[in-house]
């Protein structure tokens, strides 16, 4: 009896133990999980660093950001907006009530405010939850001074954060004013990664302080033009097809009216925003223009005026006007005086260019309410027509001076003293003419001219082509800035007066040297010819004054500039000229900046419609010496091709057309197989692909080794090759999780399965399985049987290919072999090869030999690493330092702890067990 007894209370006792430790084990689990998703559900929590400013406190501010998919009308949002309180649910993002996939930063359209004080410590951890692409942010507006590493240019100041890693941007911020970050990747801004980036000074250095009450961040007010579907669809529809890009409504900080619900009989549209003042007060409002096509937008207020103080954080002596044009990365400051008859009021946002009547008629409104008006919309119904307005325009579209009621930026004046600023010198230290348009060329990114050239397509298909001096910009394969070491010179061009691409598609990395302390005027050119169109434009890194605007013809040349220049006619205020980073040029017409080179580093220089500069409409100027620029951050990432060359025993190996490169000694670029000239400074080797649209058969005998270039062209995304080898000896290509490659990159594959780690490659870097490459090899494409035959050449002797410390080939060569033996090829062939080659033939013809070294397979290291590897080296290097997570050491430590609790409770029963086997016995 007293054995049952004590056997029972000993299986009751364990029992009970077991119920706890799972319970503990659950609560564990429960607790990372919260950890992990708590930034999700305070995201409305004000941020400490969100206050009134004072002199001497400052402070480190930090902030998660975590970047995802996510969809617009979930079910987060229930029964909106039918009620209108589940609008307002957390994670509920309703934008103008259409549903569609976007991408956001911690569920908020727009992303978290940054709202800090000038001086403060800004850190962002950015989380990369996107399933394939890559991301970055670039702080538009903050000039990075000292910290040009945080600019958020994916292959210029850093590589692009991969899927499923975490990037930590530090700054101090210094750049006081209305600013806002935003991906710098691909579609995503268009997509729904923005948010407010305010840094404000102490109200005592607030030289307008004496005109406004308050200045609140509810007051911010964040427009963009929005789109129905992906930003990637549209910019492919439209470049490869005959659809449009051009933006059905506008939002005002995520929120706007556009599709109707019905119930029943009654009409409903989900919520505008509402800004809230009380009669008799000033208030301090801030635009910020976070749009990504071509959709100025013109803002006003019905029944007040507009008293325009500030731009791009630069103070401007105060000017009222009825209604402010923003272009895409501008910001405004204007005051509002709360001094008529309380009630509500439409705030008008009516679209431009693409936006407007001749097109789509975009249009969005909200409301200002003054406290104890009732809680319903103004009087009146809205549309396109109704946003017109009768007032002094600021910055208006395609506007020539002096004109009655409209106000160009460079008609405004700085309110700060600028006698002393170098910018306002008689002459600049250095002048560039900048010309610009849309050009009727062979893009052969949408246009081969073998095969749907420009001039044989319908209309709605043709795509003109945005270029700065005829020159499209390609991103080099690795950032400038932090991994400079690598930079071969012979790979860029800087020639900006070029006349031989006038008429042919040329493009290239174009870096523009600016020596230190150099004062650098740009006269932007505007041609003027293909559409009366509109492009903004912005310099990262430095501040500039404007100087000049005007729009002179409907038409103008570069060189008609030049003249009117060199005849005196073009005025510049070389007195108080305003501060801005983002400026717009009149169509036919230019804008003249100036700007300081005092902050060295590699900084672009582009316009700010994102399908301009997808598509190559920038450029990087180079200020100062490499000696000049900060040092690289201590484990800063790296990324850039990749190619195996481990063995080569056998180059004689042989490819079909499917996947062919040519390559050639030219100047300029190749489209299809036309050379097109370039200028004096784009001597290079130059390569061109011919794609496959079908599925290849590879046939490889037993003992060869077959080789697959894979080349990722898209602008964000991440992609995977791999390969099987059947019992027949066939190899299937498919996508595969093992190496992804990113973005305009390239994945070099051998024969041989070898699983590489998951490691996303970053956008123009390549990679490949680390097996030994020799032999030949037959592609068989669907068109054609002909052979190409080539030499792989990765080490050769020209002082352009060198190798970086982890034995990464910068720039490798592969070199041109003349088939004459094949009587199938008629043409002389190329090798393939997944870069931009710089190497040049002194005498620019085609080498008869090609010269050629042994690699030995241990000469270079792979460089790969465990996935586990990867996070104890970066990601957890990156968690551990994060403020605020300093317990994730312990919380890692917990499953452990109950582990050796386990044990001990099983120790204590198998006494127990053992006692009770000895008191029955």
């Amino acid at each position: 009896m007293i054995c049952s007894a004590w056997l029972i209370f000993t299986i009751t006792l364990y029992m009970t133990v077991h119920l706890l430790q799972c319970r503990l084990l659950d609560a564990h689990r429960s607790r990372s999980a919260l950890n992990r998703m708590e930034f999700m559900y305070h995201y409305k929590d004000k941020h400490s660093c969100q206050r009134e400013c004072i002199e001497g406190d400052t402070r480190t501010c930090t902030y998660d950001f975590h970047i995802e998919w996510y969809y617009t009308m979930s079910k987060a949002c229930y029964d909106c907006p039918f009620n209108v309180t589940d609008c307002g649910r957390l994670h509920c993002i309703p934008a103008d009530g259409v549903k569609r996939a976007i991408t956001v930063v911690n569920r908020q359209l727009p992303g978290p405010a940054v709202d800090v004080c000038v001086g403060d410590h800004v850190i962002v951890n950015l989380h990369n939850g996107l399933m394939e692409e890559s991301t970055s942010i670039h702080w538009h507006g903050h000039h990075q001074v000292d910290s040009p590493y945080m600019d958020g240019v994916p292959h210029l100041t850093q590589c692009p954060v991969p899927p499923r890693s975490t990037f930590r941007y530090k700054f101090n911020a210094d750049s006081p004013g209305t600013h806002f970050w935003h991906s710098h990747t691909g579609s995503q801004r268009g997509d729904g990664s923005f948010g407010a980036f305010i840094i404000r000074k102490p109200r005592p250095r607030e030289v307008h302080a004496p005109l406004y009450d308050f200045d609140l961040p509810e007051h911010i007010m964040l427009i963009t033009d929005w789109s129905h579907v992906l930003g990637v669809e549209m910019f492919n529809a439209h470049h490869h097809a005959d659809g449009d890009n051009k933006p059905p409504t506008i939002l005002m900080n995520g929120k706007g009216r556009f599709k109707e619900f019905r119930s029943n009989a009654t009409v409903t549209y989900t919520p505008m925003e509402v800004f809230t003042v009380k009669q008799g007060h000033s208030y301090r409002f801030r635009i910020i223009n976070a749009g990504y096509l071509n959709c100025p937008i013109e803002l006003s207020i019905a029944n007040h005026t507009l008293t325009a103080i500030n731009s791009d954080g630069g103070d401007i002596k105060p000017i009222s006007v009825g209604s402010i044009v923003s272009y895409a990365g501008e910001r405004w400051d204007f005051i509002l005086n709360a001094t008529h008859h309380v009630g509500n009021y439409w705030i008008k946002m009516r679209g431009l260019m693409d936006c407007d009547e001749r097109f789509t008629s975009a249009y969005q409104t909200a409301v200002l309410r003054y406290e104890g008006a009732p809680d319903e919309s103004p009087a009146g119904e809205v549309d396109y027509d109704a946003t017109r307005t009768s007032g002094t325009v600021l910055n208006p579209l395609n506007t020539p001076s002096r004109q009655a009621k409209s106000t160009l930026i460079s008609e405004l004046s700085t309110v700060h003293s600028a006698s002393s600023d170098v910018r306002l010198q008689d002459r600049a230290n250095l002048t560039f003419y900048i010309s610009y348009d849309f050009y009727e060329i062979d893009n052969p990114h949408f246009h081969l001219s073998t095969l749907y050239g420009f001039d044989e397509v319908k209309r709605l298909e043709k795509v003109r082509t945005p270029q700065l001096n005829h020159l499209s910009f390609r991103f080099p394969t690795f950032p400038l800035l932090s991994q400079r070491d690598q930079i071969d010179e012979s790979t860029f061009c800087s020639n900006l007066t070029t006349d031989r691409c006038a008429d042919s598609y040329c493009e290239c990395t174009n870096v523009v040297n600016v020596p230190l302390e150099s004062v650098v005027e740009l006269i932007i050119i505007d041609e003027g010819v293909a559409y009366d169109a509109n492009h903004p434009f912005h310099l990262h890194g430095h501040p500039f004054r404007v100087v000049a605007m005007e729009r002179v013809a409907k038409n103008i040349t570069r060189q008609d500039v030049i003249d009117m220049d060199a005849k005196g006619l073009i005025r510049r205020n070389l007195k108080d000229a305003p501060l801005k980073d983002t400026v717009t040029v009149p169509d036919g017409g230019f804008t003249i900046i100036r700007f300081h080179a005092t902050n060295p580093g590699y900084w672009l220089f582009h316009c700010h419609i994102e399908f301009h500069v997808e598509t190559g409409m920038a450029l990087v100027f180079k200020v100062g010496e490499h000696e000049d620029m900060a040092p690289v951050p201590k484990d800063f990432p790296t990324c850039g091709d990749y190619y195996n060359v481990d063995s080569v025993e056998d180059e004689d190996n042989e490819i079909g057309e499917i996947g062919e490169k040519k390559e050639v000694t030219t100047q300029g670029s190749v489209a299809g197989d036309e050379i097109i000239p370039g200028s004096d400074d784009l001597d290079k080797k130059v390569q061109y692909e011919v794609m496959p649209t079908d599925d290849v058969r590879v046939n490889t005998s037993d003992e060869h080794v077959d080789i697959v270039h894979g080349v990722n062209t898209t602008p964000e995304h991440a992609h995977t090759s791999h390969s099987h080898v059947n019992t027949n000896g066939e190899r299937n290509i498919h996508g595969h999780n093992t190496t992804r490659v990113g973005p305009n990159t390239t994945l070099t594959s051998h024969k041989g399965h070898s699983h590489s780690p998951h490691i996303p490659l970053r956008p123009n870097t390549a990679t490949n399985h680390a097996n030994p490459a020799t032999a030949d090899s037959v592609y068989e494409g669907n068109k054609s049987k002909d052979k190409v035959k080539y030499i792989q050449n990765e080490r050769t002797k020209s002082p352009a290919n060198k190798l970086d410390n982890s034995g990464i080939v910068v720039n490798p060569t592969y070199d041109v072999v003349n088939d004459n033996n094949n009587e199938d090829n008629d043409l002389n062939t190329f090798v393939p090869d997944g870069s931009i080659l710089s190497d040049i033939v002194p005498d620019g013809s085609i080498p008869e030999e090609p010269y050629q070294t042994e690699v030995e397979s241990n000469d270079i290291p792979i460089r790969t690493a465990h996935k586990e590897e990867l996070n104890d080296n970066i990601l957890s290097r990156i968690f551990r330092s994060t403020p605020g997570s300093s317990d994730r050491g312990s919380v890692m430590m917990r499953p452990a702890s109950l582990v050796l609790a386990a044990i001990s409770i099983v120790i204590i029963l198998a006494v127990i067990i053992f006692a009770l086997y000895k008191a029955c016995s």
